[in-house]
């Protein structure tokens, strides 16, 4: 609107007042219509960005043609910020490296002498160092420009012209693809190759109704100029016929077989990752034991090509080191496709199709063109012999008319008066040289008339008939096919059903956590079984002010549990943790787990049981029943699946079903047996009910699952342990009692430190907070009375105690 108070600016006119809003959005739209048209995304015609655009037309203005002499790039970039784009130099020559690099563009532009960066991500040289000219590919995107195929603008000071788009013979937006960041958008298309993309462009034009299908059958995905696998057809279906979508692309790998280790070896890797990146990730997780069985890694890549090399150890599983290795690292990633360019400059985003119609369209207009131009210069060129034709009849008369005249207009106007000429016709004849008048010289001019007249004849029919203009279409397409396709690079392969199960080697451990969250593994036959009594083995190295805090034995293919303190709990493969030696101290949970810190783990516990109830007990005597399946699957972040009130921890977790019975210890020795049906199932936030009431001085020591009447197994602090019949505790009505006295408890035993329920003849695997650990067999241990004080399991040394057990 107007506001009539303000006054006249001058010659300027009025001030006008606008919403800012609404200005806001006017200004921000032009602003995102000029990134997206004039920089950001490809025109569909010619597949080029305006920069690529601009300096390909410098570079042929400068004549630096592929048969001509290199020159350096910053004359190039020069030339382009001089006369075309009025931007930044580094904009510019980055666009020009880009060109240039083989492992970028599957069919490079640009040729270049010096360092253009390379496949490690190593930046290119300066402008001043390198030196470029046009490839014989990028000449086919330049062809007849000079014959009107394109329409010219003025450039951004209006000294000069220049091409709105090329009249590109190839299919660049599809055979080198396109990267580009607009406001609001992006287009991600990957190059191809060359001979598939004219085959299906032939087949197109022949078959206007085929469908994308169809099509696919000759272009069955892209081609990387650094090659790899593409996993999996149905994906890259998905992008051609919808326009956008995701692909799996893997490095090219080879198992290597040596007489002392297998050897995988890397020969070619995904499109645009840095292959220093990958030899760096694949060191950092061999250095943080996340990578296993791998003995060495080398990059011995040369100039015959990539060659990363992982020595494995000879016992090493290699199809699931390659499962971590695509996994954990950029040997296979996932690229978003969007074939999203601009259409008579409106963004579209365009399936497989529709682009290549859009090429064929753009041909067909860039030949209708040349033509008429062809023709138009063609139909002058008869009229100028049509000319020197008649003169030549005359030829006496024309001499003798113009010796007698006094001037050189005079002469041509004399000349058009008295044979009927045009002015151009005039002028030709007065431009003609005296060696024309040889006999040789009258019958080549009569010889170019007929030429001359064939070739309008067939221009004309070009212009005439549309099958005409295909043929000439599929002749030029054919001829580029001939010269620049070469063999495709990429191939495929469908996705495996990765079972794990039969990948990981299965095989018992032993996993083991400090209280300063350092996790590991070890094989169970890494120890050595004991009788009892005995002192045990170094379990692993400790850290000054560390102790061992829990363990379990599990199978590698088992799923680890992880809980913490405050009610939090996690999930992961056992055969992901640390692989380690006995003495080795293992790596930071965090590493493996987000959001867990120092001190924060409360237990470990491994399980393949098929319960529907998971029960959870704190160090204060809470505990709490809720459904197991809904929890899964967990994040990596955890969920919080009991509420731990301050002053209080969780203790102890397990697997269970209405019929099983629960045995709380404390570590005075007292005991509690009461049904799970006793406790209602509650929600993840829930605190929990009253399992067992405790004595001031009183913990729990932890608990066990009892199916039936089965034995349970108690030990002490101090290496003491008793097999108790489970008949001989009173079992409550209810929960939330005292409990009655299950272990006679002296200085000599210490408090106990847990309890488990005993199946059959098993294996008792015991550590202290000094990191020993000794595996036993249980038969060794008696069965005794509630009130007896058991018999030594363990010998300590004098400053060590037991921190924690586990049966196999």
């Amino acid at each position: 609107m107007v506001d009539e108070k303000l006054p006249f600016s001058g010659e300027m006119g009025r001030i006008l007042t606008v919403p800012l809003e609404g200005e806001t959005k006017t200004s921000y739209l032009e602003y995102a219509m000029s990134v997206i048209v004039g920089r950001a995304l490809p025109d569909a015609r010619d597949g080029l960005k305006p920069v690529h655009t601009r300096i390909l037309y410098a570079m042929l203005r400068e004549g630096l043609y592929p048969d001509r002499r290199f020159i350096k790039s910053a004359g190039v970039v020069g030339e382009v910020i001089k006369k075309y784009h009025p931007h930044g130099d580094a904009a510019v020559y980055d666009a020009l490296v880009r060109m240039v690099q083989d492992f970028s563009m599957r069919y490079p532009l640009v040729e270049g002498h010096g360092n253009f960066g390379s496949v490690d991500g190593d930046p290119p040289a300066a402008y001043r160092y390198t030196e470029v000219r046009l490839s014989k590919i990028a000449m086919e995107m330049l062809a007849d420009i000079e014959k009107e195929t394109v329409d010219f603008r003025p450039n951004f000071d209006g000294s000069t012209e220049e091409p709105v788009w090329l009249p590109s013979k190839l299919p660049q937006l599809l055979m080198n693809g396109s990267l580009g960041l607009a406001v609001g958008m992006a287009t991600n298309i990957p190059p191809h190759n060359l001979g598939e993309l004219v085959d299906a462009l032939l087949l197109l034009q022949d078959h206007p109704e085929v469908s994308v299908d169809d099509l696919m059958a000759k272009i069955p995905g892209p081609d990387f100029p650094t090659g790899g696998v593409i996993v999996g057809r149905d994906k890259v279906y998905q992008a051609y016929r919808e326009g956008k979508g995701k692909i799996t692309l893997r490095a090219k790998v080879v198992v290597e077989e040596d007489k002392k280790h297998p050897r995988i070896v890397v020969t070619e890797i995904p499109f645009l990752i840095r292959k220093a990146d990958i030899v760096e990730q694949i060191a950092s997780l061999i250095k943080d034991r996340r990578l296993e069985g791998i003995e060495d890694l080398r990059d011995e890549t040369d100039k015959s090509g990539i060659r990363i090399v992982l020595e494995l150890e000879s016992r090493q599983n290699v199809p699931l080191v390659l499962h971590q290795l695509f996994r954990l690292t950029p040997l296979q990633v996932t690229l978003n496709v969007t074939f999203l360019a601009l259409v008579k400059g409106v963004p579209r985003i365009l399936n497989l199709k529709q682009a290549l119609e859009v090429f064929l369209e753009h041909r067909r207009e860039c030949i209708h063109r040349r033509t008429k131009f062809e023709l138009r210069e063609a139909r002058n060129r008869e009229h100028i012999l049509q000319g020197l034709q008649i003169a030549l009849q005359h030829i006496d008369d024309v001499i003798q008319l113009i010796k007698r005249s006094p001037s050189t207009e005079e002469a041509r106007a004399r000349l058009i008066k008295k044979f009927s000429l045009t002015e151009i016709q005039a002028k030709a004849i007065l431009d003609m040289r005296l060696s024309t008048l040889t006999r040789l010289e009258t019958d080549k001019i009569q010889t170019e008339i007929q030429e001359i007249r064939k070739k309008i004849q067939s221009l004309e029919e070009i212009l005439n008939s549309p099958e005409r203009l295909k043929q000439l279409i599929s002749e030029e397409l054919m001829e580029i096919q001939r010269k620049y396709a070469d063999p495709r690079r990429t191939r495929f392969e469908e996705p495996e059903e990765v079972d794990l199960s039969q990948l990981i080697p299965h095989e018992q451990v032993v996993v083991t956590i400090t209280r300063k969250g350092y996790i590991k593994r070890v094989p169970l036959e890494a120890y050595k079984t004991y009788g009892k009594g005995g002192k045990g083995l170094i379990g692993l190295e400790l850290t000054k002010g560390d102790s061992v805090h829990d363990l379990c034995i599990a199978w590698t293919t088992d799923p680890l549990y992880i809980f913490t303190w405050a009610g939090k709990m996690y999930s992961l493969d056992t055969h992901t943790v640390y692989d380690s030696d006995r003495y080795g101290r293992g790596r930071p949970i965090i590493n493996l787990l987000k959001g867990v810190g120092e001190e924060d783990v409360a237990l470990l516990k491994a399980s393949v049981e098929n319960k529907p109830y998971l029960v959870l007990l704190s160090q204060r005597g809470k505990v709490k029943k809720l459904d197991f399946p809904p929890l899964l699957p967990l994040r990596r972040s955890g969920k919080q699946v009991m509420k731990v009130r301050p002053g209080d921890r969780l203790l102890e977790s397990f697997w269970v079903d209405e019929q099983d019975r629960i045995f709380i210890v404390t570590r005075k020795g007292r005991g509690v047996l009461f049904s799970v049906g006793q406790v209602r199932t509650m929600g993840r936030v829930a605190a929990g009910v009253r399992g067992i009431r405790l004595a001031p001085d009183d913990s729990v020591a932890g608990a066990c699952v009892l199916s039936k009447s089965e034995n349970l197994l108690l030990i002490t602090q101090k290496g003491y342990a008793k097999r108790l019949p489970a008949k001989f505790i009173r079992e409550y009505a209810h929960r939330g009692g005292k409990g009655v006295i299950v272990y006679r408890l002296s200085e000599k035993t210490g408090d106990i430190i847990g309890v488990r329920n005993i199946l059959s003849e098993e294996e008792l695997v015991t550590i202290t907070t000094q990191g020993k650990v000794m595996r036993q067999r249980i038969k060794g241990i008696a069965t005794q009375a509630r009130y007896a004080r058991g018999v030594k399991a363990v010998t300590l040394e004098p400053d060590d105690l037991l921190e924690n057990f586990d049966l196999l």
